[in-house]
């Protein structure tokens, strides 16, 4: 499955490019006992990311966070959870995004699912090793 998905995305590159070069979204950095939440896209390279995604017409960056990560990891938090970090820009082959990132901690971690084809994996790592996997614009989101 990895491979099926690393060819779809080169073949969709274009029509990604298109949808996501300058768009808004969120990440959200998940953090129980020094590890944190990842996803690793079905559509992708094999590189994990934070959950996060697209904002909605009308919708807050909070509600947005919230939404996602509930759609891509299957865990449920309230909008006041979350602690906002900071707005930026991360650039990953070509593809320029603004971001609005946010933290949350949870004591206790619930049981995690991924999201049929959107997501294919969803792991929780500890932070150290996270960086090694992930995107290297999306990782330097672990630093803020």
């Amino acid at each position: 499955m990895k491979l099926l998905g690393k060819i779809l995305y080169v073949m969709c590159y274009p029509g990604l490019f298109v949808v996501l070069n300058g768009s808004r979204r969120t990440r959200l950095i998940v953090l129980h006992n020094n590890q944190v939440v990842l996803v690793r896209p079905f559509l992708g390279m094999g590189e994990y990311l934070l959950p996060g995604g697209g904002i909605h017409r009308r919708e807050t960056p909070q509600a947005s966070a919230v939404r996602e990560l509930r759609e891509e990891t299957g865990i449920c938090i309230d909008e006041s959870e979350l602690q906002h970090l900071q707005d930026t820009r991360v650039k990953t082959r070509g593809i320029s995004i603004r971001v609005v990132v946010f933290t949350v901690h949870l004591e206790h971690m619930p049981q995690t699912r991924s999201k049929g084809l959107e997501i294919a994996e969803v792991r929780l790592m500890p932070l150290d090793q996270a960086r090694s996997v992930m995107l290297p614009a999306e990782a330097r989101l672990l630093e803020l």
